[in-house]
């Protein structure tokens, strides 16, 4: 997730659910079957964002880093394996 959050600039709000119940809001919640897994990225589709003037989402799309210990490309398919 913090790989995730650095490279998409993204708040942890966008990438977490919260606690308080009061505060649940599907329409913020990243959806797993926008997930798209490519060779070189993988992106998702942000379904809300207070900027999202009208109401389409936003696409992050994240580039692999093949040659570096950080790479968020081969950390998001371990997670997923």
């Amino acid at each position: 997730m913090l790989l995730t959050r650095f490279f998409g600039l993204l708040h942890f709000s966008e990438l977490t659910f919260p606690d308080n119940i009061r505060k649940h809001s599907f329409k913020k919640l990243t959806l797993w079957h926008t997930l798209s897994l490519e060779v070189t990225c993988f992106s998702f589709t942000l379904l809300f964002h207070k900027a999202d003037c009208f109401y389409m989402g936003n696409i992050v799309m994240i580039e692999s880093l093949p040659d570096s210990p950080i790479n968020p490309l081969s950390h998001l398919q371990a997670y997923l394996a």
